[in-house]
């Protein structure tokens, strides 16, 4: 039983190498190729070939519930109400608390890059980085538009970081 097992996981084995073998070559002639390439690296993409224009596309979705036992509705938690059914407590909630999409690239070069992000919260809509950079040399950038102070609080922790949105 043992030799068969371990026969099974040979040939598992060589099957895993041979794939990622297939997904390098893969990779190696998209990377060749000409024309616009697709994909996922930690975000959505679509690039040049030579990489001198690439759309990344991302964001994030914050949920919200408020789950109340009974009737006790404590006065500091002002629930949205709903319509409920019958016996349920009407005060129980669950909404859409946030919404963030991102669209992100460089134009013409990887020196000239961009980045616009939308926020959607409630019925409002708002733009929270909206801005271009070029980057002349390794210690030299121009960025114009609207986006967050490089450094401050507000960048220390990530909206997709926290676990509790209040």
């Amino acid at each position: 039983e043992n030799a068969d097992l371990k026969k099974r996981l040979e040939v598992f084995e060589t099957a895993k190498i041979d794939e990622s073998r297939r997904l390098d070559e893969i990779q190696l002639k998209v990377e060749q190729s000409e024309g616009l390439n697709a994909g996922y690296d930690k975000n959505f993409y679509i690039k040049s070939a030579d990489n001198n224009f690439r759309l990344n596309l991302s964001g994030f979705i914050q949920f919200q519930g408020n789950f109340y036992e009974g009737a006790e509705i404590p006065d500091r938690a002002m629930p949205v109400f709903n319509s409920g059914l019958g016996t349920v407590n009407r005060a129980d909630t669950f909404f859409l608390r946030r919404a963030r999409i991102k669209a992100s690239g460089n134009v013409v070069s990887p020196d000239i890059t961009f980045a616009l992000e939308a926020e959607l919260a409630g019925a409002n809509a708002s733009m929270r980085d909206g801005f271009i950079n070029y980057r002349a040399r390794e210690w030299a950038e121009i960025k114009m538009g609207q986006f967050k102070p490089p450094f401050s609080l507000e960048n220390l922790e990530s909206d997709s970081d926290i676990e509790t949105i209040e």
